[in-house]
């Protein structure tokens, strides 16, 4: 089978032997290049996987957040707080997309990883401290370093933002995001939310526990 001569050739020429280097090498050409403005992601409502992560990305950096790529394997992004807001926990986001109306349990579940995670709320359990999270009582001490979890999502793919449903969370699913100080917010409404000011923005975002629903 023939192979593209002049791929190899740019592949060899940075030392790239194996498939895992490659997709990597090759990934990061095809960001760049977007970044560059020579490639389009395409239609919104089209959107998923690593394009979907991108329009995202961008929405944040053109609202002027300061976003930045999450661990490799874990998070997809990370919003650390600008000087002058109030509330200073950093934003800890999970991007899905799907062909169904209602977002899986485990989708939000991987973003209650994360936040664990990152929140230090495993090393204090190890020390035998009672934690209480984001909402702490007496007894109980916050998390070394809180986040907040804000859950995106954009589906059913393929299907215009006029005709998708209202909510995307299942009723049994909403207990899940209130105990935990969740957010979900979907991408059509995301983009109407990055409109507005900066600082109302991320207090929003905060303050919203459940599914965030726009009624601008």
């Amino acid at each position: 089978m023939a192979h593209d001569i002049d791929l190899l050739t740019i592949l060899k020429a940075n030392e790239i032997e194996t498939f895992e280097d490659a997709e990597n090498f090759l990934m990061k050409q095809l960001i760049s290049i977007r970044n560059d403005g020579e490639l389009e992601l395409g239609d919104d409502k089209n959107l998923s996987g690593l394009s979907l992560e991108l329009r995202v990305k961008e929405l944040f950096e053109n609202a002027g957040f300061l976003i930045h790529e999450g661990r490799k394997g874990f998070e997809d992004f990370v919003i650390s707080p600008d000087d002058d807001f109030k509330t200073k926990d950093k934003i800890v986001i999970e991007v899905k997309s799907s062909k169904s109306t209602i977002v899986k349990l485990d989708d939000l579940r991987q973003l209650d990883d994360w936040v664990f995670d990152l929140s230090g709320e495993e090393q204090l359990r190890k020390r035998g401290v009672k934690t209480g999270g984001w909402n702490c009582g007496p007894q109980t001490v916050r998390h070394p370093s809180p986040h907040k979890g804000l859950f995106i999502f954009n589906g059913p793919i393929g299907l215009s933002f006029e005709m998708r449903s209202e909510s995307f969370i299942h009723p049994s699913q909403l207990n899940f995001l209130l105990s935990r100080n969740f957010c979900a917010i979907s991408l059509q409404d995301l983009i109407s939310l990055l409109g507005k000011e900066k600082t109302m923005v991320w207090e929003t975002i905060h303050s919203t526990v459940g599914e965030f629903k726009n009624n601008a």
